[in-house]
């Protein structure tokens, strides 16, 4: 049945499919419900031109996707349509709107790990307080908080490893206290401290748990790619800090999980160690794994996530991009300026133009507060300009994901 955009399904349905083709005599009509990774069409119609003029109402289809593609076939008879970009069947507009009401219903309805109402508690002590959050498939979730926040608390409840005291755990899908089983087959797990055997190597490590699988990654591929190649007849205590945490990512990735919860991966790590390890995980995502990761660094959290939940006190206080966290703030940036000798007092007296507060760092060097606007920006380079104040060294620097830590945990 052909939607028209004003019948009583109109509220129901995500898009429809146009019924006015001006590329093609060839289309298809109708409604359409997404869920999932499943696009479900219903009462849809292909028409075909005259001088044959056929109309074939189609059953309710299922097309289903792979994630993060968005193409379909339909077949029908000898006619095919493919929802691609070179599509030349489906009028563009409402290719556009395809494509973006799939994303959108795909992201929404999609989650891998469904937290809501999460309550841990230690006698009179709540470690988690009702807290909830929804991580997507494909992306990097980063839990950021200070030390005692309840972050690996949290971790551990979705990993099976505690009991909650109340709240729903869905992971998956699957329900955490009626499937623990089969959803701990699906989860890599890092533990922030991890024992091995003393006297089996690397290899023979992974060999071991890898015969607790029936689907396990080859050892000698997981070393490649964790770049331990190399050393797959040492021992664990001939590796360096670095090496073990490495080894200690392969271990958890040994059953091809699709989820791999990370509890501070790089928190005894040296700085380039710490950037290797941050690789491997972007790494291992771009792969199609969801991760799940807390830390406490913000440059961490900043690298790695798509989405980051600000934890401290047990309650989950924010979630959202670090973009979006940041801008939330409504700080102002910072305009830090090197002059070649210190500014006379007509030119100071500029700056506190462009800044009243302005702090003066050295003998040549100023810090201003700017608006975030792109006049703000130009008034002040075109105010330096008039007053001749021609600096040796500009830098713009933008609310960091530390002032917005700051901001909400401090208190």
């Amino acid at each position: 049945m052909p939607h028209n955009g004003h019948d009583k399904h109109a509220a129901s349905a995500p898009f429809a499919v146009t019924k006015e083709p001006l590329i093609s005599t060839k289309y298809i009509t109708g409604t359409a419900i997404i869920v999932s990774k499943e696009i479900f069409f219903v009462n849809w119609t292909l028409v075909l031109p005259n001088p044959d003029p056929v109309v074939r109402t189609m059953p309710p289809t299922v097309i289903k996707s792979k994630t993060q593609r968005v193409v379909a076939i339909i077949k029908f008879d000898v006619i095919f349509i493919l929802f691609s970009v070179t599509s030349n069947y489906i009028h563009s507009a409402e290719f556009l709107r395809f494509i973006t009401v799939y994303v959108i219903f795909n992201i929404i309805m999609n989650p891998v790990v469904q937290v809501s109402g999460l309550n841990k508690s230690y006698g009179k002590f709540v470690a988690v307080n009702n807290v909830s959050f929804n991580v997507l498939e494909g992306e990097v979730f980063g839990i950021l908080g200070p030390n005692g926040a309840g972050k690996t608390t949290t971790l551990e409840i979705i990993e099976g490893l505690l009991s909650y005291s109340s709240g729903e755990v869905t992971i998956l899908g699957l329900d955490l206290r009626k499937h623990s089983k089969n959803i701990k087959s699906q989860l890599g797990i890092q533990l922030q401290s991890s024992a091995y055997f003393d006297y089996l190597n690397l290899t023979e490590i992974l060999n071991l748990f890898g015969s607790m699988y029936k689907d396990a990654r080859n050892s000698t591929d997981l070393l490649n790619e964790v770049g331990l190649a190399q050393k797959s007849k040492s021992r664990l205590k001939h590796l360096s800090g670095g090496e073990t945490n490495k080894f200690t990512l392969a271990a958890a990735l040994i059953n091809n999980p699709k989820i791999l919860i990370l509890d501070e991966p790089t928190t005894p790590l040296d700085p380039n160690s710490r950037r290797e390890v941050w690789n491997l995980i972007q790494s291992i995502n771009k792969s199609g794994t969801t991760v799940l990761i807390t830390t406490h660094y913000m440059e961490e959290a900043n690298t790695l996530c798509d989405k980051i939940a600000i934890m401290n006190h047990g309650e989950i206080i924010t979630v959202d991009t670090p973009a979006n966290l940041k801008q939330s703030l409504q700080f102002p940036n910072t305009m830090t300026l090197t002059t070649p000798e210190a500014l006379s007092k007509d030119n100071l007296n500029c700056l506190s133009g462009i800044d009243p507060n302005y702090e003066q760092i050295d003998l040549t060097t100023y810090k201003l507060q700017i608006g975030t606007e792109p006049g703000d920006f130009h008034y002040a380079i075109k105010t330096l300009s008039a007053n001749s104040i021609e600096p040796m060294k500009l830098e713009i620097s933008e609310p960091t994901l530390e002032d917005v830590f700051i901001n909400f945990t401090q208190s």
